[in-house]
C-alpha cells in the first residue's frame, strides 16, 4: 500500500503550525537579504566615497563665499547638496519633501 501522506489535508493545527514555520523562513530569509543589500550598500559607499562621479578621481572639500562644497581638482566638477544649493539661489528649502528636480527648477523660477 502507498503511502498517502502527501495526499492527506493537514489538521487545521498542523496547518497552523506549518504556517508559522513558513512565515519564520519567509522572514529570515528577508532579514539575510536585507543585511546583504545593506552590506553591499556599505562596500559600494566606501569604495566611492569623495570619489568625483565625472571622472572617479578623489573629491576635495572646499568652501565658496563661505558656503561647503566639494570639488574635483582633475575635471574642476563642482558637488553641493540641496540644501547649499538653496542658500546660493538665496531660498529657503522647502518644507515638504517633494521631487528633488522640481525643487531645482523652482530655484530657476522668476
Amino acid at each position: 500500500m502507498r503511502n498517502s501522506y502527501m495526499h492527506r489535508v493537514l489538521p487545521a493545527e498542523a496547518q497552523f503550525i506549518a504556517g508559522a514555520e513558513l512565515q519564520k523562513k519567509t522572514h529570515l530569509a528577508q532579514k539575510v537579504k536585507k543585511e546583504m543589500e545593506d552590506s553591499e550598500r556599505l562596500q559600494l559607499k566606501e569604495a566611492h566615497w569623495m570619489h568625483c562621479p565625472n571622472c572617479g578621481l578623489t573629491l576635495h572639500e572646499a568652501k565658496y563665499k563661505g558656503m561647503p562644497i566639494v570639488k574635483c581638482t582633475d575635471c574642476h566638477g563642482i558637488f553641493i547638496d540641496e540644501k547649499i544649493l538653496a542658500a546660493f539661489a538665496g531660498e529657503d528649502i522647502p518644507e515638504e519633501e517633494g521631487n528633488v528636480v522640481m525643487n531645482l527648477f523652482s530655484l530657476f523660477r522668476a
